[in-house]
């Protein structure tokens, strides 16, 4: 057997001093690091090349994007059609906001699957004049830079005049087919075609569909539901060509389709008739049977002149009755016509396209 063997451990005085030291001095903390020392800059030259036309193009880029250029040049200067004066932007109504308001109109009308009653689109997105003479695919392009697709909406008739009330707050917008007085943040006397608003009434409006997704100031294009919208696959800049195209040759013209209230409206000289025959063309509207065949003949008489437009009170076809407004075009006998049935079915297109013959050269435009 082995003898039990008892181990002690002692701590010696140095030891015991150590332990009491550590626990009495921590060590201290590492210091912060020192900010660099401060440099003073007193001279930074730069180099500046000024971008002229002076400075010569690279040969080899010049040749790799001189044929898209050539194309490019060659479609945009196409000649749309002519401008008979100066087209300006002005509230609460210009001659560029009518000119582009009734393009928009007339390309919803021609594209939409039922009847289209008014327009309305910003004059933000009108960006350019358009001076008197040729007007240019590119100025299509500069007047109208954003791809903004035509949209048509259904519309209450409160809902209308609730549109009419905000466009009013914005001292007046590019319209077309319907008529405002602007008092102050109101619009009073609101018409579509002439007549008076019906609350409970659906109006169809066409716009752009940057206003309806949530641009501009007008909270009633925001609200339509789904159902209620129909999105037509045309831009406002092609239909705003597609008018030019038709059209030849436009004029400025202010109506007071939008204005102050109390302002006086333009009253149309008295202007005799009769003036001629007209040939008309286009289609009939859906649920309207013969009542106007093309070529047929269909007499008529001018009342009044109104502008550069020329405006019949009332014609009659068998049980039909409408209104009529022909816009002349230049060097040229051949009229637009822009008839709208007063009864039996208000709002709704007669035909489009016409022919006048015989009229006396002053009542050519």
């Amino acid at each position: 057997m082995f003898p039990r063997i008892k181990t002690r451990f002692v701590f010696g005085a140095p030891a015991a001093a150590f332990l009491a030291a550590s626990c009495a001095n921590p060590p201290p903390p590492p210091e912060p690091p020192r900010p660099p020392p401060a440099v003073t800059i007193r001279d930074a030259p730069a180099d500046f090349t000024e971008i002229t036309d002076g400075i010569a193009p690279a040969a080899d880029i010049e040749a790799l994007i001189a044929p898209y250029r050539e194309q490019l040049d060659e479609q945009l200067a196409v000649v749309l059609g002519h401008a008979a004066g100066e087209f300006t932007k002005a509230d609460p109504e210009g001659t560029l906001d009518n000119l582009v308001a009734e393009a928009l109109l007339h390309a919803a009308r021609r594209h939409a699957r039922d009847t289209v009653h008014v327009s309305l689109v910003n004059e933000g997105g009108l960006r350019i004049p358009l001076a008197a003479g040729p007007i240019l695919m590119r100025h299509a392009y500069e007047l109208l830079p954003f791809e903004n697709f035509v949209v048509v909406l259904s519309l209450s008739g409160a809902r209308l005049e609730e549109l009419a009330d905000q466009v009013a707050r914005t001292s007046g917008e590019p319209i077309a087919g319907w008529t405002m007085e602007l008092d102050g943040d109101d619009a009073v006397r609101v018409r579509v075609g002439g007549e008076p608003v019906d609350p409970d009434g659906t109006y169809r409006l066409a716009t752009v569909d940057y206003l309806v997704n949530g641009g501009g100031a007008w909270s009633v294009l925001w609200e339509v539901a789904p159902h209620g919208r129909e999105d037509l696959d045309i831009l406002i800049r092609t239909a705003f060509v597609e008018y030019l195209r038709e059209h030849g040759t436009v004029s400025p013209v202010l109506d007071g389709r939008i204005r102050r209230a109390g302002d006086p409206g333009e009253e149309p000289a008295p202007h005799p008739g009769p003036r001629g025959t007209l040939t008309a063309r286009g289609q009939n509207p859906p649920g309207i049977r013969a009542a106007m065949h093309p070529g047929l003949p269909l007499r008529f008489t001018v009342s009044r002149r109104k502008g550069n437009v020329l405006c019949q009170s009332q014609y009659t076809f068998g049980s039909y009755q409408a209104s009529l407004c022909v816009a002349p075009r230049a060097n040229s006998p051949a009229i637009h016509l822009s008839s709208r049935l007063a009864s039996p079915a208000p709002h709704r297109s007669l035909c489009s396209g016409g022919l006048i013959h015989g009229l006396p050269k002053e009542d050519e435009g």
